[in-house]
Parts: C-alpha cells; sequence; structure tokens
C-alpha cells in the first residue's frame, strides 16, 4: 500500500477553533496512558521494593488506566514504550536509589541511581516491553537510605506512561 493511500483512508477531524483539518493515526493515538502521583507524597521504607501509589489518570486511551490499583492494564497485545520517573525530594548521600517497572507483578525494567547530594533526585526508565491483552505495569522504587524516604507527587514528578509501538 501507498503511503498516500493509506493517509486517504484516515479519519478526518475538523478542529472548530481553527477550522484546520486533523488527520489522526487511530490504532497509535489510541493506545496510550498515563498515571501520575498526587496528593500526598509516598513514604518509601528503607530496602523495600514499594510501590507508588498513582491516583490521577492524565489520559488513557485504549488502554485501562486504574487509579485503585496504581496501574496501567493493557488491551491489546504487541510492543509498547513505556517510561516511568520517581522524584525523590531528599536523599540521604552516597546510597542508591532504584525506579523499576513491574510487569504482572515482576520487575520487567529498572535503573539504579547513585545518590551523591542530599538534595532532590529524578529517577527515570524507559523500555520497550511485549505486552499481551490484561498485562498490566506498575511503578516500583527503592532504596537503602537506612531511614524512610518520601517521594514527591506531581504531574511531571512521579509517573508512568505507556504507548502502543506495533
Amino acid at each position: 500500500m501507498q503511503e498516500n493511500e493509506r493517509e486517504a483512508r484516515l479519519p478526518i477531524v475538523v478542529d472548530p477553533s481553527t477550522d484546520r483539518v486533523i488527520r489522526l493515526l487511530i490504532e497509535s493515538y489510541q493506545l496510550v496512558g498515563r498515571l501520575y502521583a498526587s496528593g500526598n507524597t509516598n513514604s518509601i521504607v528503607t530496602a523495600t521494593d514499594t510501590k507508588i501509589g498513582l491516583a490521577t489518570k492524565d489520559f488513557a486511551f485504549g488502554i485501562t488506566a486504574d487509579t485503585t490499583n496504581s496501574r496501567l492494564t493493557i488491551q491489546k497485545p504487541g510492543k509498547y514504550f513505556v517510561c516511568a520517573n520517581v522524584y525523590y525530594s531528599v536523599t540521604t548521600a552516597d546510597k542508591f536509589y532504584k525506579v523499576m517497572i513491574f510487569k504482572n507483578g515482576l520487575v520487567v525494567s529498572q535503573a539504579q541511581y547513585h545518590s551523591s547530594p542530599t538534595s532532590g533526585l529524578a529517577l527515570h526508565v524507559s523500555d520497550i516491553v511485549n505486552l499481551v491483552k490484561d498485562d498490566y505495569l506498575e511503578l516500583y522504587t527503592h532504596h537503602n537510605a537506612g531511614v524512610d524516604q518520601n517521594v514527591n507527587s506531581g504531574q511531571s514528578l512521579t509517573y508512568i506512561a505507556a504507548h502502543f509501538i506495533r
């Protein structure tokens, strides 16, 4: 199929505010979801894998964003780009901090950071993950600071997102 033939079959949406015609790639557009931590901070016990509470849905199209269980549930099998971020506002120097993406209760991807300052530390991980219908993704963190640490809430600070690739 030629690219212009494919483009011709895409649905057309008119933006009434600008009268522009916008073509949407429906399959890709509808398979995206994002949750973030809002409200209270999450207290993370030292030396323990801890699930992050993600109480706010940013958006979800074709993926179930479950704010009760803090997870994204997949509706269509395929490869997904998954990214996650955790932000600690205060850290203990010379300790390690991890961010982890869990798939169905098991670690599928993680990144570990070393804290040199005692100020904020943003942890980020991303990966391409094979998922099938009803697989779910959750955000976890871990640290060895020796004392409980707080993960900050905020749309740009602590979140997980998934986007269908193919």
